[in-house]
């Protein structure tokens, strides 16, 4: 498959494809899901589902939705039947929620569920973060029909292009 231009993975991605780490990848039950949550623009929400095996990170599922409430999405991981051990959120979600008539942040919302949560904290430097993420993709491998829109979210991940200048922006 061709890259995006300007797509920040766009390397790591071609590896990933050249050496056959998009596959069938099952489920484990004796082992452990952690999922990584995205809590996007617009009130888009993506969730990654991973198990660690032997040094490989290995992504069974990919899911997206939005305009649901955090107890939709709580209600959908029971739903698929993993055993799950953390579940990372990113660094807002122990904002308090001023729509929530107990205030609780999200953080909270899925302790009470009887989660263990981890809250990821904020990367000062964007930059910073993509090189992470190109650092640990060579060690990713993904399931091809549980991560498939996942995936393509990966390989569209780009620069923003400047009409007036004819290049990539630095973000």
């Amino acid at each position: 498959e061709q890259a995006i231009d300007g797509a920040y993975y766009a390397r790591q991605m071609t590896g990933i494809r050249k050496k056959g780490q998009i596959r069938r990848i099952a489920y484990d039950p004796r082992l452990p899901v952690f999922t990584f949550w995205d809590l996007g623009r617009n009130d888009a929400m993506a969730i990654w589902f991973m198990q660690y095996v032997h040094g490989e990170y290995r992504f069974i599922r990919y899911y997206e939705n939005s305009g649901e409430s955090i107890q939709f999405y709580l209600k959908q991981l029971r739903e698929f039947e993993y055993v799950y051990s953390a579940i990372y959120l990113p660094h807002d979600a122990e904002i308090t929620d001023l729509s929530r008539a107990d205030n609780k942040s999200r953080k909270q919302i899925v302790q009470d569920a009887g989660f263990e949560v981890k809250v990821v904290p904020r990367v000062p430097a964007k930059g910073e973060a993509i090189q992470a993420v190109r650092d640990i993709l060579p060690l990713c491998w993904f399931d091809e029909e549980n991560t498939d829109q996942g995936v393509k979210c990966l390989d569209h991940y780009r620069k923003e292009w400047d009409d007036k200048r004819g290049n990539f922006k630095d973000r």
